[in-house]
């Protein structure tokens, strides 16, 4: 009996501790998620609008700022649309430990060809056609000290089509919806 006792105690510590871990990893997906449809609608604004939005990221406040650049001269100027997107409770942009998607050491939280700097802060521009100012990675995570908690989303500049990946303990594979 005391047997059958210690064993549902510990079976019910370890069915805590997995909902814990599972939880990181949602709160990761979710992340992504985030951060791919701002990415998404902002494309969509400046196509509709007929005018540059600005995404800049901030890596150390851990957000996103929005900005509607109604002239299209890739600066935030007075009386422009600026609006602020938290990142999720608890994720973060960070480098990835285990390397980028394109094999090369994990240095910063954002990788691009052409890195925009608006306002001291790294920044993607998605133009009236569609097309954004660079191609883009970012990486971000909710638990740094486990690989399998990164996640990934990319631009294309050509098309501004976003794509998400996760990093499986192998590899980095794309995320489906």
């Amino acid at each position: 009996m005391e047997v059958l006792t210690v064993l549902f105690i510990i079976g019910v510590l370890s069915g805590f501790g997995y909902t814990r871990l599972r939880s990181t990893a949602l709160r990761a997906d979710a992340s992504a998620r985030l951060v791919r449809s701002t990415l998404q609608t902002q494309q969509r604004s400046a196509i509709a609008r007929q005018s540059n939005t600005i995404v800049m990221f901030d890596t150390t406040r851990n957000g996103m700022s929005l900005v509607e650049d109604y002239n299209s001269n890739d600066t935030v100027n007075v009386g422009e649309r600026n609006l602020w997107r938290p990142m999720s409770e608890g994720t973060r942009f960070q480098p990835p430990s285990m390397g980028n998607l394109d094999g090369t050491p994990g240095l910063s939280s954002l990788q691009s060809t052409d890195l925009r700097s608006i306002n001291s802060l790294p920044a993607i521009i998605f133009r009236r056609d569609g097309s954004a100012s660079s191609f883009m990675t970012i990486y971000l995570t909710a638990r740094p000290t486990s690989p399998e908690e990164y996640r990934a989303v990319q631009v294309d500049p050509a098309t501004g089509r976003v794509d998400m990946f996760r990093y499986d303990g192998t590899g980095w594979r794309r995320m489906v919806n």
